[in-house]
């Protein structure tokens, strides 16, 4: 049973001018009841993933889908059910070796990748390929909330392998192809 009286807004922003058939098929089956879809192109990352926290502070749920991803028709009632402010299916990085977006943090300035353990896995990092976070979240950290500068305490977009710093994260061993 999907969560009744949840609202979820989907932001996708779509950096590239083509997005493929597959994403748009998935997303066409995707049980999405009580939800409202919004896009963001021509613009960073960064500043595509602020508009979209914006636009979904009326919701309960925002639920990022990068443009390049393919879901479950049940993606969206799995990740309500574990109940977190964030959880993540597990996704992997586009290019070669096509680790998982999914690493700890050593001596609080080193990354690692860690590896998915099945179920459910804490994590200091992950992507946003396919994140699902309570609107709570952003109402309690001040606004930007992705930045292309060093962690300050609120989400952190970082150029190198890990795209996002999201402190307390769960990721779902659950492959989003």
């Amino acid at each position: 049973m999907l969560h009744k009286n949840k609202t979820v807004t989907i932001g996708v922003p779509i950096l590239h001018p083509y997005v493929h058939w597959r994403f748009w098929k998935s997303y066409e089956q995707m049980d999405k009841p009580n939800s409202v879809l919004q896009i963001v192109t021509g613009t960073t990352i960064a500043v595509a993933r602020n508009k979209l926290v914006s636009f979904s502070l009326n919701s309960d749920y925002l639920l990022f889908l990068d443009s390049d991803m393919v879901m479950p028709k049940d993606l969206l009632k799995r990740l309500m059910d574990w109940d977190r402010d964030v959880v993540g299916a597990l996704a992997f990085q586009r290019s070669y070796p096509h680790n998982p977006t999914t690493m700890r943090l050593r001596n609080d300035k080193e990354y690692y990748q860690s590896e998915p353990t099945g179920g459910i896995m804490d994590v200091d990092a992950t992507g946003c390929a396919c994140l699902l976070i309570k609107t709570e979240v952003f109402k309690k950290i001040p606004a930007p909330w992705f930045d292309f500068s060093p962690y300050k305490g609120q989400l952190c977009f970082t150029s190198g392998r890990i795209t996002n710093w999201i402190p307390q994260t769960q990721a779902v061993k659950e492959t989003v192809s």
